[in-house]
């Protein structure tokens, strides 16, 4: 299966620690609830996302793991580019 790729479009309103996401990606693409999303920037805390909702153009995600340095102070931004593919380092960063 080919990886997707997307960016967050925008964030929706916080009401928890961390904001869910609104993707730029959707049914049409082959996103499903509960697909996850990656993040991993050398020097950045690293983030996984789920979808929680999709529709045909765009997916809501949320984040279900933020791991690196100041992570609670980490929050996702619009024009971020994820993928649907793990980082090879996942295992290093993943805490369990």
């Amino acid at each position: 299966m080919k990886p997707i790729t997307t960016v967050i479009s925008r964030i929706a309103p916080k009401e928890k620690r961390h904001p869910n996401v609104i993707l730029n990606v959707g049914k049409n693409n082959g996103v499903i609830p509960q697909m996850k999303f990656y993040r991993a920037r050398r020097g950045e805390p690293f983030f996984i996302f789920e979808v929680i909702s999709v529709d045909e153009h765009t997916a809501e995600a949320a984040v279900v793991l933020v791991s690196g340095s100041d992570d609670k102070k980490a929050q996702p931004k619009a024009g971020w580019k994820l993928s649907s593919r793990a980082p090879k380092n996942t295992a290093q960063v993943m805490p369990f």
